[in-house]
């Protein structure tokens, strides 16, 4: 049997954080707090609530869900227009307009295993996320491209076991990151490229084993972070929240 998305975010805690914090609903509000949120509207049709992935409609807008398509074909098959209708635009508009639908819960390509997402394109095991391309194992997350195992990233490419990471590419077993490309292993950093090993890290190219910008023997490094990610782990299984690197930048209005 394949893993399903809680098992992945266990195995992605044990990854980034060296342990399991808990199951990952009970982080809905933790992972979902600084990614593009999913709106929610009722289906025309079947009354049932829809995720859609961006706000911008008229206040009139009515909505199917990508299943109910063929329901929705059936209902205007025989829409039809005759002269009168049709002397000008005003009229066209006024006939056809009752009939638009805007699609919700658009699951397309490839994909499996997909709930309460929307726009998801050729991805499998897909939890309460917008706007994925080609993802594995992604949940609370927006924006992401090629990615396998995130949970709670916003822009992101090409990333795998991320773990509150913002403006990302190519990053590999991460926590609390932002704008930080090319790299590996680091813990609450921002404006880094080609990093790895780095903790409270910033402004930094092609580094690693650094703790602030200080550089350490492998050996205290991995002390040092042995310890952090105790406390941190600590700390989400009591509150369900820490410390996020946008308080620290203090930018946490925004990813």
């Amino acid at each position: 049997m394949g893993l399903d998305i809680n098992d992945a975010w266990k195995a992605t805690c044990r990854i980034v954080l060296g342990g399991e914090i808990g199951e990952l609903k009970t982080y809905e509000a933790y992972l979902t707090q600084y990614v593009e949120p999913i709106f929610s509207k009722k289906s025309a049709l079947g009354g049932q609530s829809l995720p859609v992935s961006v706000p911008y409609f008229c206040p009139a807008a009515k909505f199917i869900s990508l299943a109910e398509q063929d329901a929705y074909n059936k209902k205007i098959s025989d829409v039809k227009l005759n002269l009168n209708q049709i002397k000008d635009i005003e009229s066209i508009l006024s006939e056809i307009s009752p009939h638009f639908f805007y699609a919700a819960d658009q699951v397309t390509g490839n994909s499996f295993d997909v709930a309460e997402s929307d726009n998801i394109i050729d991805s499998q095991v897909v939890y309460k996320s917008q706007q994925v391309w080609s993802g594995k194992f992604v949940a609370y997350s927006s924006l992401a491209r090629l990615d396998e195992y995130i949970f709670g990233v916003n822009w992101s490419g090409e990333a795998k076991y991320l773990i509150r990471c913002f403006q990302t590419y190519r990053q590999q077993r991460c926590f609390e990151t932002n704008i930080t490309f090319e790299s590996s292993d680091c813990h609450y950093t921002s404006n880094l490229w080609g990093c790895s090993d780095c903790l409270f890290t910033f402004n930094q190219r092609n580094r690693r084993h650094l703790i602030g910008n200080l550089a350490l023997e492998p050996s205290k490094y991995l002390a040092v972070k042995k310890s952090l990610l105790e406390q941190v782990r600590s700390e989400l299984k009591s509150k369900k929240n820490t410390l996020s690197i946008l308080d620290i930048l203090g930018g946490a209005d925004a990813p």
